[in-house]
């Protein structure tokens, strides 16, 4: 009996976790997956969306992807947009919103699911996708990349680049006086943290809640940082 109450216990929370869970985003072509991969703040939205998982773990079965992450390599702008990412709160709001419960039951939802396994199978089940890597070495994106390392202007962009507009503003963001109380403020907003917050800052009738940090930001001047 207490085996059964389990049962239908994970059952109405995998339930509930369904009809909360996110749709997965269209697909993304391998050069917009590889640019996703470059933002910290990609991981966390992966990780809460087991649909979103499985389909961002399709394309990385792909070489388009890693030929994508390739041209990336080659390109100093690229560095210096995942600084700036990495400096930018919404990054750290990401990774707070996996304090939300229903991100936990909308994997237990899917630990449940055949389709889910379905899906993070199709790859392996696929030949399309062992004939891609096995024509991978006569692919002519590959060599046009290969011989990109041989153009002295690769060169010249990489002694030129610390005096781009890119560079410039991800080395001057630390200096930004409006991006430390801006994470700060991200870092104790009860809204970040899913229900969490909401049980902090809603107490129980009655109740009163002695101490809210949000309130020690309300009176600041807190400038976004670029995206």
């Amino acid at each position: 009996m207490k085996l059964i109450a389990l049962s239908v216990a994970m059952l109405a929370l995998a339930g509930l976790a369904q009809a909360d869970e996110p749709a997965a985003p269209p697909a993304a072509a391998p050069q917009e997956t590889a640019l996703a991969n470059t933002n910290p703040a990609t991981y966390p939205g992966l990780a809460g969306n087991p649909a979103a998982f499985a389909q961002w773990t399709n394309a990385m079965t792909s070489p388009a992807t890693y030929l994508g992450l390739m041209q990336l390599g080659m390109e100093p702008g690229s560095y210096a947009r995942t600084a700036s990412q990495v400096m930018n709160p919404v990054s750290l709001q990401a990774y707070q919103r996996m304090t939300d419960p229903a991100v936990y039951l909308r994997w237990l939802q899917s630990a449940m699911s055949p389709s889910f396994y379905t899906s993070m199978m199709a790859p392996a089940l696929n030949p399309t996708t062992y004939m891609n890597w096995a024509t991978l070495p006569v692919n002519p994106q590959l060599w046009n990349q290969g011989m990109q390392m041989l153009n002295p202007s690769l060169y010249m962009k990489w002694l030129t680049s610390p005096m781009s507009p890119p560079v410039l503003s991800a080395a001057t963001t630390p200096l930004n006086p409006g991006l430390y109380p801006s994470w700060a403020f991200t870092a104790v907003n009860p809204a970040n943290y899913g229900p969490w917050g909401s049980f902090l800052t809603q107490p129980a009738a009655g109740a009163t809640l002695p101490f809210n940090p949000a309130d020690l930001f309300k009176t600041l001047p807190l400038p976004q940082p670029a995206q």
